[in-house]
């Protein structure tokens, strides 16, 4: 597969917020900006946990072993 190929689309939470952002513009919903911002930053978000959980459990992990020696 060459790069091309491996770009081409929109994300979901992209889409979605554009969704949102059109029906906002438009008059559609009258939701607060954040909750139209929040696809967005939803993504990120959910990665930033996954990895603290998984630094946490690496460490936790860690100092159990240094206990057992």
């Amino acid at each position: 597969m060459n790069e091309a190929s491996l770009h081409t689309g929109l994300s979901c939470d992209f889409m979605l917020f554009l969704v949102f952002l059109i029906l906002k513009l438009t008059g559609v919903i009258n939701w607060s900006w954040w909750l139209i911002f929040l696809p967005i930053y939803l993504v990120p978000a959910i990665l930033l946990v996954v990895f603290l959980v998984i630094v946490i459990l690496r460490l936790v992990a860690g100092l159990k072993s240094r206990k057992i020696k």
